[in-house]
């Protein structure tokens, strides 16, 4: 059995005259309710947002002349409820708390609704009002359907220029699948009928739902391809919209046409790994994006935590896509949402009315916080913590290095965009915004968006602030500095040339960050010979991240600090040696070191004895440097 009419040549709704020789063979006890729908009559499922009401309204004015009108909406009460002492759930909060504000908030769907009758009124349309409150609104609209006798219902769908993969699609599914066989529903987009959803039998018993799935199993069963349909129809329509898109994108000589081309079509025949959230679901999620609710702000926009689909989330607004064709942000997003790893932020969803993205919520900050704002949710810090940071976020970062088919750069890692999950897992973020951020000045060159303050700027690779152009060479620049700002718990400002000196005069002790405990000295020179190449000015002396690298790194939270022998370290550093030197008085010095002693300090006397020296010359001590080495291998 077809269920669908053809959107071209919609059926007409059923005359009175139809209905009424539809109801002859109806039971005497069924009377009242087939009096009640055989009048001519339409129920228009309506929304809060008025603007969309009122072109569905007027749709149904022109299609179903001199009918009357009833007003459908399902409310979905809040889920948290404000009180003095900010925003609290509504299953803790005080019950006659919570009576007064589901009364207010009703107050304010019959405001809302009123202005859908005003408009009835000005159209000489005869209106009535049915609201119900349920929290599943496709469940709330079909029990309306079967237990209100609702025998033509107008619904619209989403004109959101992207493939629904949940909420506007889902609601168009649910109701086609599971309403009550006797309601005829027109399912309309953009002031066009897209599909119709045809009444297989007459209204002669008020089944509930499930009664009819039991008797009608076989109809259920052809049912099922109505929401297919109304799909495939919809994905024509925006094929056609992503044609054009791509054929002004060729037209205009955008970046890398082809490989725009590929990505739409591919956005259009993948399957679906992100949910489209409504303006609505967010501003319920945040209690109206409460100042009580923000988290964070930057310069794309402001952080908000909010809960949705039974999880705590972040929901970052960006302010800077009133510039941006909407068809691009939705194809980054998409693209981006492919990206999983346990290491990497995870996108849930996005909102395409408020620019919204959603991701996972991290309750335990980020890496700044972590390293100069402790707080009692604070990591216990150690050099192994520490180790296993940097070994997380290589692993991340190597994993966007090596997405296919096109690779993404982060290009603006730093400590604030390094969070932390529940279990302190290490969780790379915003690589999603910095990605639309370079998209939004691709379209909109004239404005940058890259403008940072000193400290976010010392993150940046200097080539890139030189050239504009991103590399993944530009985030080895940026882990860089972060592995030597976890190495000695410094600011970045000048943090390389210091570090650089230290290695450099056999000092790197001076700079190392002791809170930790005492670092492995090999682990210590390691990471800070790292952390120095990856700052190299030249992209081409920064090294690639590997596996090899990540496994490097995974070796050393396993390495246990070693007692090192008192002869290996100098008497004036107290430090590994690397250039041992002999001097007059017979011991053997870090060369750095004891050259500075007597040039710097003007000395002529043994640091070790104080007794003048009888000359300031010095030997290499190539036995005991050989011995050095090999004790460093076999710790390392």
């Amino acid at each position: 059995m077809n269920l669908l009419g053809s959107p071209s040549s919609p059926q007409p709704p059923m005359t009175p005259e139809k209905e009424s020789s539809s109801s002859s063979n109806s039971t005497p006890e069924y009377r009242g309710i087939m009096a009640d729908v055989s009048t001519e009559k339409v129920h228009v499922a309506v929304s809060r947002s008025v603007k969309k009401g009122v072109k569905l309204l007027m749709w149904t004015f022109r299609q179903f002349r001199s009918w009357d009108v009833v007003l459908v909406h399902v409310h979905r009460p809040s889920l948290s409820i404000p009180t003095l002492l900010g925003n609290i759930p509504a299953n803790q909060a005080n019950q006659t708390v919570v009576k007064a504000h589901r009364k207010e908030e009703e107050n304010i769907m019959h405001k809302i609704l009123d202005n859908y009758v005003n408009l009835c009124i000005s159209a000489k349309v005869n209106v009535s009002k049915l609201l119900i409150e349920n929290r599943n609104i496709p469940e709330g609209i079909v029990d309306l359907i079967c237990n209100h006798g609702i025998r033509n219902l107008v619904m619209g769908i989403s004109t959101a220029s992207f493939p629904r993969v949940s909420r506007s699609l889902n609601k168009v599914d649910y109701t086609a699948k599971h309403a009550s066989q006797f309601c005829k529903i027109f399912f309309v987009r953009k002031n066009k009928l897209v599909e119709t959803r045809q009444a297989t039998e007459d209204l002669a018993f008020p089944y509930r739902i499930e009664n009819l799935i039991s008797v009608h199993s076989d109809d259920i069963d052809q049912d099922v391809t109505a929401p297919l349909k109304i799909e495939r129809h919809i994905i024509r329509q925006e094929r056609d919209e992503a044609m054009s898109n791509l054929e002004w994108w060729k037209n205009h000589d955008v970046d890398s046409p082809s490989c725009n081309r590929k990505s739409s079509l591919q956005i259009l025949n993948s399957s679906y790994i992100f949910t489209m959230f409504s303006l609505l679901d967010l501003e319920t999620a945040t209690c109206n994006f409460s100042e009580s609710f923000k988290i964070g702000q930057g310069g794309y926009g402001c952080v908000y935590k909010g809960e949705l689909l039974d999880k705590s989330v972040a929901v970052k607004t960006l302010h800077f896509f009133y510039r941006q064709a909407q068809m691009n942000f939705q194809q980054q997003v998409y693209a981006l949402s492919k990206l999983k790893h346990p290491n990497l932020v995870s996108l849930v969803g996005i909102c395409t009315e408020s620019w919204s993205l959603v991701s996972d919520y991290m309750p335990n900050g980020n890496l700044k916080e972590q390293l100069f704002h402790k707080t009692k949710s604070s990591l216990n810090w150690t050099w192994k913590e520490r180790v296993r940071v940097l070994t997380e976020i290589s692993n991340g970062l190597f994993y966007l290095h090596s997405s296919k088919p096109d690779e993404f750069i982060h290009g603006n890692l730093k400590p604030e965009n390094i969070l932390f999950d529940s279990d302190f897992k290490t969780k790379i973020s915003d690589f999603s915004i910095s990605k639309l951020e370079r998209e939004n000045d691709m379209h909109s060159p004239s404005i940058r968006q890259y403008g940072a303050s000193k400290g976010q700027s010392a993150y940046k690779d200097p080539e890139f602030q030189r050239t504009r152009k991103l590399t993944p060479k530009s985030d080895v620049y940026s882990f860089g500095i972060i592995v030597l700002q976890l190495l000695t718990g410094r600011p970045p400002e000048e943090l390389v040339s210091d570090v650089r000196q230290a290695v450099f005069g056999g000092r790197l002790s001076s700079v190392l960050d002791t809170s930790v405990g005492d670092w492995p000295m090999s682990v210590a020179i390691r990471l800070a010979e790292f952390g120095l190449k990856c700052c190299e000015l030249n992209p081409l002396d920064r090294p690639h991240l590997t596996e090899i690298i990540i496994k490097d790194l995974e070796h050393m939270q396993n390495l246990e600090a070693k007692h090192v022998p008192s002869y290996f370290q100098c008497p004036i550093l107290h430090e590994i040696m690397h250039d041992p030197q002999i001097a007059a008085d017979g011991f053997t010095y870090e060369g750095q070191a004891i050259h500075d002693w007597f040039t710097e300090n003007g000395q002529d006397t043994s640091p070790m004895t104080n007794l003048k020296l009888d000359n300031l010359e010095l030997t290499p001590n190539r036995a005991l440097h050989s011995a050095i080495q090999d004790w460093l291998h076999l710790s390392n």
